[in-house]
This record gives structure tokens, sequence and C-alpha cells, in this order.
């Protein structure tokens, strides 16, 4: 069995358990509890010809039955092909206590850039406006902020946009696709104003060279988030931190003797 039979057969197990447990629960309630369409969670139940459901399904799914809002606690309390498989999607995110949510409507809207920011924008405490997407984006931007409210995902309150589920997620692969462009927002232009930094460093490093500076890293975001998360820090100016290292060579899993003998 591959893997995508093996993480729907156990989402399959744990949504007929929770039915047994509640036998009085149907199919479309836990589609409604859980943000997951009803055709998909039949299609999970019916996994013969199943294919693996999206990483935001899984994780909504997971959530709903485990009765477990934050995602950290969903990503250590997951064992199996599921739990393997939110952790590679969703293993980026580092603070215990906040709840990350999101839904398929979320995930489904948010793939082009335009959408993503303005979301993101309206996320923050103070919510964007129609001057601040115009600036970004022109008339393009706000005919999307448009639909994103028709959608329901955004909600107006005076001139300001807010976004319905401020702390969201997105899987790694949607993330991956924004971050050229919110690395373009990067003016270094402005390095005179003191508001934002650029460091690139590289160096061929051993395995636990590269655990320390992960955690530094860790620790680093962890601090960042405690800062953006304080009401008293809370201003009104839209400020992005980008945390971020990797190897420079695909798939690099070789140790250093083998490298050394190469040499």
């Amino acid at each position: 069995m591959d893997k995508s039979s093996t993480v729907v057969e156990q989402l399959k197990n744990m949504v007929g358990l929770h039915l047994e447990m509640h036998p009085n629960l149907s199919l479309n309630a836990i589609s409604k509890r859980a943000s997951v369409s009803g055709t998909t969670l039949r299609r999970i139940m019916n996994s013969a010809n199943s294919s693996e459901p999206a990483p935001h399904v899984i994780l909504n799914l997971v959530s709903y039955l485990k009765k477990e809002k934050s995602l950290s606690g969903v990503l250590h309390n997951t064992d199996g092909p599921i739990g393997e498989r939110l952790n590679e999607c969703f293993g980026q995110f580092i603070e215990e206590s906040i709840s990350y949510s999101t839904t398929e409507e979320i995930e489904e809207s948010l793939q082009d850039h335009t959408s993503y920011i303005i979301y993101k924008l309206a996320s923050h405490h103070s919510g964007t406006t129609k001057m601040e997407v115009q600036s970004l984006y022109g008339v393009t931007g706000l005919k999307v902020l448009e639909e994103l409210c028709k959608k329901g995902l955004l909600k107006e309150n005076g001139h300001y946009f807010h976004a319905v589920k401020k702390n969201f997620s997105l899987t790694l692969e949607t993330a991956k696709r924004h971050l050229p462009h919110l690395v373009s927002l990067y003016k270094p232009e402005e390095l005179n104003l003191k508001k934002n930094l650029f460091y690139s460093q590289s160096e061929s490093l051993n395995t636990e060279a590269i655990k320390l500076i992960k955690d530094i890293h860790r620790n680093a975001a962890v601090k960042i988030h405690k800062i953006m998360s304080n009401e008293e820090n809370h201003g009104s100016t839209p400020y992005f931190s980008i945390n971020l290292s990797e190897t420079l060579l695909p798939n690099d899993g070789q140790e250093e003797d083998q490298r050394r003998i190469l040499q």
C-alpha cells in the first residue's frame, strides 16, 4: 500500500471510530464542524479509489477529531503517515500556544500572490484599507479585495478590512510559491530609514553546526512572534520578517566521510 493510501486509510479509521463513539453524528455534521467539504469526506470514507486529500483538509479533520485547536498539539500528538504528512507541510510553525487554523477555501483562495498579501495585511490587528491595497496592487488589488469579501474571507468594519481567521496557516508548498513575491517587497533603498535589514551568509558545514544554526533561527522566530503578539507593540506599520535557511545543493544527504572520498 502506497503512502497516499495509508494516509487515507488512517483518516477513514479515525472518522469511523469517531462515528462509533458518537452514533447520532452524521458525516455531514463532521464535514461542517471540521470545515471539510462533504464530497471530500465521502471520498475518504470510500477510500478504494481515493487520492490523498490536501494537507489543510487533513489538518482540519484531525484537529476536529482530536479536539485539538493548537497546531503544535496536532503535530505532536498525531503519529503514523498522517503525522508525517502534517509535519512535512506545517512543521514550520513554532509557537506552542497559538491556534493556527485554515479552511479549504482559504488555501484555495490564497494561491495567487495578490490575494495572499492582501489577506496577510488583513490578518494584522489593524486590518487593511482600500488605500493600502491600491498602493500595492492598483485596481487589480481592489478587485481582489472585493472578491475576498464576497467569499466571506474578509469582513469590512468602517474603512478597514479584517481577515475572518487572523491566525491562518498555509501548506509549505503554497508558502514557498509566495516567498519570491514576499522577498520582492524588500526595499534596499530605504535601508537608511533603519526599518529593514538583510543578511546572506553561507559556508559548507557539518550536521552539528547546521543544527546549532537552526536552533538559533527557531529561538529568534519565537522571540519575534512574542514581540508581534504583544498588544503594547502594535502600531500602524505593516511589517514582516522571514526566517529561512537551507542547503544549497539538492538532496544533500551524504556523510562527510563520503564527501572526503570524492575529493
